[in-house]
């Protein structure tokens, strides 16, 4: 990567880093999200791989390969769907974190509001972190609820979702 490429990202991660919410996406409610996605789909995080500057020319990536155990939007016959996000490793031991991008981890149960790539072959949560939400159990009941740090569900029991 070059110099001026380096300097650009920089800039564009302090202009991230400075603005509202720590992030420069605009701010929407859920029927936005829900009307600017092309998928929703429950999941569960099964691999996480990243690509580093290197492998894609440009910058960092990340890929989370979701199971799908329920469809609420798109294609009903997917298994499973990988979801792309800026960030990871770089190269050289240097690590790219973009604010307001959502990290996952295996294991973990979310609900996703995804655009797709079809040039890449991946989909993107709608608004970054807006458009994911993840399911927690209730340690006393044990139900799932799902919450999200940047809107305001209106709902907080996952079989609302149904």
């Amino acid at each position: 990567m070059n110099k001026l490429s380096l300097l650009l990202m920089a800039v564009c991660a302090v202009g991230f880093y400075e603005s509202a919410d720590a992030t420069s996406v605009k701010a929407m409610k859920l029927d936005e999200i829900t009307q600017r996605s092309d998928s929703i789909v429950i999941g569960t995080a099964k691999a996480i791989t990243a690509k580093t500057s290197q492998e894609t020319g440009s910058y960092p990536e990340t890929h989370t390969t979701f199971e799908i155990q329920e469809t609420l939007l798109g294609d009903e016959n997917l298994e499973e769907i990988t979801v792309s996000t800026i960030g990871g490793p770089a190269g050289n031991g240097l690590v790219t974190k973009v604010p307001g991008m959502p990290e996952f981890r295996v294991d973990e149960k979310v609900v996703l509001f995804l655009v797709s790539d079809s040039a890449k072959g991946v989909s993107i949560p709608t608004g970054l972190s807006q458009g994911v939400f993840r399911v927690k159990v209730d340690p006393e009941s044990q139900k799932e609820y799902i919450v999200n740090q940047s809107v305001d569900l209106g709902i907080g029991d996952i079989d609302d979702l149904s």
